[in-house]
């Protein structure tokens, strides 16, 4: 999976589990465990992050909404 494709994904279903730590009954443990691997997958990757961040802020779409074709090859 390339990188950018990987990221979005995992900027996504980050974004659902924190949501789902706030909510009033909880997450479970692994799906804490598998927070914290996509946040270490994440911060090994800021490059990538960076350029999904800044096409959301340009498109001003929020990330649940990016596809990775507006994100593109040539923004690599």
């Amino acid at each position: 999976m390339e990188p950018v494709h990987e990221a979005l994904q995992i900027l996504k279903k980050a974004t659902q589990i924190e949501a789902a730590m706030r909510a009033p009954d909880g997450i479970r443990i692994a799906e804490e465990r598998e927070l914290h691997a996509m946040r270490d997958w994440l911060h090994r990757h800021p490059d990538v992050v960076a350029i999904i961040e800044s096409v959301s802020q340009e498109l001003q779409k929020p990330l649940q909404a990016l596809s990775v074709e507006e994100i593109g090859p040539r923004r690599i």
